[in-house]
This record gives C-alpha cells, sequence and structure tokens, in this order.
C-alpha cells in the first residue's frame, strides 16, 4: 500500500497540485481532506472519550468516534461492519485505504490537507509508509494572499509562513529525502513537467503527459484552480505591496526565503532579521479576531470551485470566544473548556 500527503501552508498551491496528482492513472485522489480525520479521530479525541466510556469496549468507542467523525468522512473509509477483524486502527485504516484502492482499479493513495505536516509524526504512527510532498511557495506572496483571501494581517501571515516551513524542513531531516519532497510552487508553474517527473519519481510511477492538461470542467471565473499554469501572480507581491510592507516582511522571512532559493529585494545585517514576539503575535492575532466578527460572508472553495460562504453572527461569535481562549489560556485548560469543539458528546450512550 502506497499513500502521500500533499502539505504546506494555506495559499500556497497545495490545491492545484492536488488537482494535477488527481488525473494520473494510478492514483486515487478525491479531495476529500482525511489527514486531519485520521489523527482527530484515531489519536487525539480517544484518550477525551475513554475515560467516560471505560464499561465499553475499545473497539465499540472507536466505532462510535469514526460513525460520529466529520461529515462522515472515516465511516467512509473505515467499514465498520467489518471494524471487529482488526486488532488495531491502524490496520483498519490500511485495510480502507486498499480497499479504495481495488476499487479504483489504482496503485497510490493520495490526500491534500494544508498544514499537515504538523502532524507528521501522528500520521506515520497510523500509515508508517506515508511520505509526504510539501508545497512551498514565496513567502511574500503568501502573506499577500492570505491578507487578501482571510483577511489576514500580513505580518503575521508572514510570520506563520515561516513556522510552517521551518516544521516542513525539520520534518525532511526527520526522515529523509525518500519520504519528504519539498516542490516549489513557482516550479510547478513555470517549469511544469520537469516538477510533476520529479514528483512521479519520488512516488515511484511513470509520468504521464494527461496529469500537464488543463481542467477542461475548471473553465471561468467560479473555478478555484486555473485550467492553465498562470505565471502571472508570481511576483504581484512586488506592485501590489508598498516598499515599506515588503521590507518589513524580508525582515520576518528573509533567512528561510534565501535558503528555499528566493531572490531578496533589500539587504539586512543579521541582526535585524526578527521573527514576532509571542505578545506581538498574541495582539495581532486578536486584532484579526475582532475584524472576523464583522465578516458576514467569504469566499471558499467547495468541489474545487470558488463559492461566496455566510457566515452566521453566531458562528462569528463562536469563533471569536474559541480563538481568544487559545491565545490566553494555558493549554490543558483550553482543550476542557472547548472541548465540544472537537467531540459533541463524550458519552456514547447518549
Amino acid at each position: 500500500m502506497s499513500t502521500f500527503f500533499i502539505a504546506g501552508e494555506q495559499r500556497s498551491g497545495t490545491t492545484l497540485l492536488s488537482v494535477i496528482l488527481s488525473r494520473h492513472s494510478q492514483i486515487h485522489l478525491d479531495g476529500n481532506s482525511l489527514g486531519f480525520r485520521l489523527v482527530t479521530c484515531l489519536l487525539k479525541l480517544p484518550p477525551q472519550v475513554l475515560q467516560y466510556n471505560l464499561k465499553h469496549a475499545p473497539k465499540e468507542v472507536l466505532a462510535w468516534l469514526i460513525k460520529n467523525d466529520y461529515k462522515g468522512r472515516l465511516s467512509d473509509l473505515i467499514d465498520l461492519e467489518k471494524l471487529h477483524e482488526f486488532t488495531d486502527s491502524r490496520s483498519a485504516v490500511g485495510s480502507g485505504i486498499e480497499k479504495k484502492l481495488l476499487e479504483s482499479g489504482k496503485k497510490v493513495f493520495g490526500d491534500k490537507s494544508p498544514r499537515v505536516h504538523y502532524f507528521m509524526p501522528e500520521l506515520l504512527t497510523i500509515i508508517p509508509e506515508a511520505k509526504f510532498i510539501h508545497v512551498v511557495r514565496d513567502g511574500r506572496a503568501v502573506a499577500l494572499s492570505r491578507k487578501k483571501r482571510a483577511k489576514k494581517n500580513l505580518l503575521l501571515g508572514a510570520q506563520e509562513w515561516v513556522d510552517s516551513n521551518i516544521l516542513g524542513l525539520s520534518n525532511k531531516m526527520l526522515v529523509g529525502e525518500g519520504a519528504y519532497l519539498f516542490v516549489k510552487y513557482e516550479d510547478l508553474l513555470t517549469k511544469p513537467e520537469d516538477t510533476i517527473r520529479g514528483i512521479c519519481k519520488f512516488l515511484k510511477l511513470d509520468f504521464e503527459e494527461y496529469m500537464l492538461v488543463g481542467q477542461k470542467e475548471s473553465k471561468g471565473d467560479e473555478s478555484y484552480v486555473h485550467s492553465d499554469f498562470r505565471t502571472d501572480k508570481i511576483h504581484s507581491f512586488q506592485t501590489e505591496l508598498n516598499t515599506r510592507q515588503r521590507r518589513n516582511l524580508e525582515r520576518i522571512q528573509g533567512p528561510l526565503l534565501k535558503r528555499l532559493g528566493y531572490d531578496l529585494e533589500f539587504e539586512f545585517s543579521d541582526r535585524l532579521y526578527k521573527d514576532l514576539g509571542i505578545f506581538r503575535r498574541i495582539w495581532l492575532n486578536q486584532l484579526d479576531n475582532f475584524g472576523q466578527l464583522l465578516i458576514s460572508k467569504r469566499t471558499g472553495m467547495r468541489d474545487r470551485k470558488n463559492v461566496d460562504i455566510h457566515i452566521p453572527v453566531s458562528t462569528r461569535v463562536k469563533t471569536f470566544i474559541f480563538e481568544l481562549g487559545r491565545d490566553l489560556l494555558p493549554d490543558k485548560v483550553f482543550k476542557r473548556v472547548f472541548r465540544k469543539r472537537w467531540v459533541k458528546n463524550i458519552y456514547i450512550n447518549e
């Protein structure tokens, strides 16, 4: 069984890569993000639920978690009626993936979940042979894109890009080049064939030219992923951000940008490169958090198309309180107070 996860910071091109790879005749990649569900349902939630349901057998608890998982994604992967046949959760997941591959006639199972690299150790506990394809994009472009799309503070977006990709480099050090591949978004746009050939080699698959054919069904402004390889936005941050904004981004991102092969506009001495301090991160995050209270509609992705999503006032208030608690409360207290954010009910028979 061969499995891979597409990872990377938000707005870095993970969706584009997933669309391209889904065209391969031997790759099963349906667009449903499973990485987070596997970690949440099989590793994060069991300790919280099991302590209140010790009278139930472990497999009963596991079956209940899978049955009540978000949008039924895990129950679509794991056959609950056959759960008793497996000795552990890992075997059940492996069997589910093998069944998906058998049904689709494919050889490789893929999943796209931005930021799933934050949970690489947990995923390797569940799927030890999994590989990771980490998509990286120029951090200045990512910060700008997140500001435009999600109203994320520019500097906070820049710092989160650094944190995310430093973790990716650390992951690669841990598991090696044979299991962790970095792919530059800009290479995907400017050298698509060479880049996809490299990914196919990483996955031990033959390259197929059809993978680079534009999506016929995704034409029009509503498409989340363009049908061709547009390069016009690669350097758009140079004109859409002013000089001061670009300089401030490079003060945060400069060393990592250079490490990843991106050219810098400004040169600083090493002592002038500086991460955002913890208190400033909290302050900027809460400014963003307050701003989200006023946003009743956002653009999101559904079936790989841009859609307008209405956000009820109640949802905005709950999210505001949640984000406030995450920044200000100790981790154990936060998880206890907001437990129902992950599991609505901890008692199986209720």
